[in-house]
């Protein structure tokens, strides 16, 4: 690949097939107002109806009350192609370990899992050690996105300062909605219709010792000849 430089020997790498990152579905909030509306005195700038996320897919929001629709992802997801692989998100690329040389979305039924093939440098040899032994097996990414989305007020943020109430101070918590389902607080991390990639830019992954999604682990470790010509 272009990003690891014309003299790219896989050989040179260890290769891994990880899951980094899972999505959820939402549902249309019934007769809901979309605009700059006033709600329990608070001001909430909600620009889509559809923030619920559905109670069957609760379980993949992240630990970090994080979580991506299921047609963001599809749009996303390419964007992990070449971005960097670093160690507990220490994003400074001259510690980079590695690149994300292919990523695919999976689709298991309830969810889209986003699988991507890691090509960590055999120079870090304590690191690849670890990998190879199992003692580090887990994962997780970074991203950046255009705006987030609460999950329980529908309030649209692209940043700190416009946040609501609920993603300050309520994140993971439960509600119940007007229909009496039970519902996740979270932020979703872009829409479909926030351009290009849904307004979601995925920057790296980490091989890190605790997962902000449980599911994100190494399934397989690559040989070369594991590898298709369209890969490499």
């Amino acid at each position: 690949p272009f990003y690891l430089g014309a003299s790219f020997n896989p050989s040179d790498y260890l290769l891994t097939h990880c899951t980094i990152v899972a999505s959820v579905d939402t549902d249309e909030v019934p007769n809901v107002r979309l605009g700059s509306v006033t709600e329990n005195n608070k001001i909430i700038n909600r620009k889509y109806g559809n923030y619920y996320i559905t109670p069957e897919t609760s379980k993949y929001v992240n630990n970090n009350g994080d979580s991506w629709d299921r047609a963001v992802l599809l749009k996303s997801y390419r964007t992990f192609i070449g971005s960097h692989n670093f160690q507990e998100h220490v994003q400074i690329e001259d510690l980079s370990k590695g690149r994300i040389i292919d990523a695919v979305a999976r689709d298991i039924g309830e969810s889209i899992y986003v699988d991507i093939l890691v090509a960590t440098d055999r120079k870090h040899t304590q690191l690849v050690e670890d990998i190879q032994s199992g003692k580090l097996a887990t994962l997780s990414m970074g991203c950046t996105v255009e705006a987030t989305i609460c999950t329980q007020c529908g309030n649209v943020a692209v940043d700190e300062t416009e946040m609501c109430d609920h993603i300050k101070y309520a994140k993971m918590n439960r509600f119940i909605d007007a229909n009496g389902k039970q519902r996740i607080t979270a932020e979703l991390c872009g829409h479909p219709d926030m351009g290009e990639t849904a307004g979601v830019q995925f920057i790296e992954a980490s091989w890190v010792a605790v997962p902000a999604f449980t599911g994100a682990v190494m399934r397989n470790i690559l040989t070369p000849s594991d590898l298709s010509e369209a890969t490499v």
